[in-house]
């Protein structure tokens, strides 16, 4: 990034926990800010943010089981205050592997040409029947036709958990009619379609193509346009994605025993441009620092108590409620629970009642009637 005395500051934003003005995002925000001579916005998120539920859920028209909607909508009203523009890294864990999956999935990748190795040299079979955990999994994934056993274990890696919380909680109708439905064919065809002898690289293209849809183009440009904001992200250009994907995934990756492991091209191309703990910073999601889960517990309990209650919700015989309340209860209790699951859920409820009990939106004025 270059700068003159002559030509205007870039300005940048940060959002995050409004409690710890210098921890969480803020503080590494601010020493990239300060390394540049930007002009910084550090943007606080609080609990009384809850106030915009119902505003991202008109925006968005649909439900999303996320926390980030809230914080990208907040922070958008924010940066719109400034500019009209704004560019984001949106990509660059999909592409450069900033994701702590895809340094398991080069491990996986290295231990797949073990085991072809060993077979080869014919013992697999053998080593195969020592009673350690993992081996004879890990023999059929890299035996001849084990792509789909290796595309089908890529495609749960999207959906842990998520299968279990739905028959905690999903109604008998809702069972019965999701019962021969598989979301991970669509995530295993998509790794399968990219056909790379490279198993990080059919992973990422899954990301990108389809697992990351949403959080990549979706939440940008629904939160940015609800203020008259443009978002871009370099990283998405086709030629970045291009350049990326002939780059071999062990220059992305490093092994375990390095940290961070991600990204590593991308921080090494950086040393000597961004301070030396901003380049060895480990991976930290977009509004990390935000409680969500301890505010579902204390201040948002009593409206996420509601929601789940919600007559709209109950109307939509989707989930149980008596389960939805005793999984909340049990989480109240400290037990492990699925939050953000249930999170998914409130926001359904709160969809739900915006679109289907409150009647038709308003007619903007001047707009015509009739077909």
């Amino acid at each position: 990034m270059s700068w003159s005395p002559w030509a205007p500051k870039f300005e940048t934003f940060c959002i995050g926990y409004g409690a710890a003005p210098e921890g969480g995002e803020f503080g590494p925000a601010r020493l990239v800010a300060d390394r540049f001579g930007t002009e910084h916005q550090a943007i606080a998120f609080g609990e009384r943010d809850i106030s915009s539920l119902a505003e991202v859920v008109r925006a968005y028209a649909e439900p999303v089981a996320s926390f980030v909607p809230l914080h990208a909508h907040v922070l958008s009203s924010r940066i719109r205050e400034h500019v009209k523009v704004a560019l984001t890294g949106s990509g660059g864990d999909e592409l450069y592997g900033g994701y702590d999956e895809h340094r398991l999935l080069l491990e996986g990748q290295r231990q797949r040409r073990v085991w072809q190795f060993l077979e080869r040299c014919g013992i697999g079979g053998a080593i195969a029947l020592l009673p350690l955990r993992g081996l004879r999994r890990w023999r059929e994934r890299a035996a001849p036709g084990g792509q789909a056993s290796l595309s089908r274990w890529a495609a749960g890696l999207r959906f842990r958990g998520a299968h279990g919380f739905c028959q905690a909680v999903y109604s008998p109708r809702m069972k019965a009619l999701c019962r021969d439905c598989d979301p991970s064919d669509l995530y295993a065809e998509a790794f399968e379609s990219f056909a790379s002898p490279s198993l990080l690289d059919n992973f990422m293209f899954q990301q990108l193509a389809l697992g990351s849809q949403h959080s990549l183009v979706d939440i940008p440009d629904i939160s940015g346009m609800a203020h008259s904001l443009e978002y871009r992200s370099p990283f998405l250009d086709v030629r970045m994605i291009e350049l990326a994907g002939r780059i071999p995934a062990h220059f992305k990756v490093a092994r375990a025993g390095r940290t961070p492991g991600g990204k590593r091209i991308l921080r090494d191309a950086l040393r000597g441009r961004l301070p030396p703990e901003i380049v060895e910073l480990p991976k930290a999601g977009f509004g990390s620092s935000i409680p969500y889960r301890r505010w579902m517990l204390g201040e948002w309990a009593e409206l996420v108590a509601a929601k789940l209650e919600s007559p709209a919700l109950r109307d939509a015989d989707l989930f149980s409620s008596e389960a939805l309340t005793a999984m909340f209860l049990a989480a109240q209790h400290a037990r492990p629970v699925p939050l953000e699951q249930l999170w998914g859920v409130v926001v359904l409820a709160q969809w739900l009642e915006e679109f289907f009990l409150s009647g038709p939106p308003p007619r903007a004025p001047g707009s015509g009637g009739g077909a």
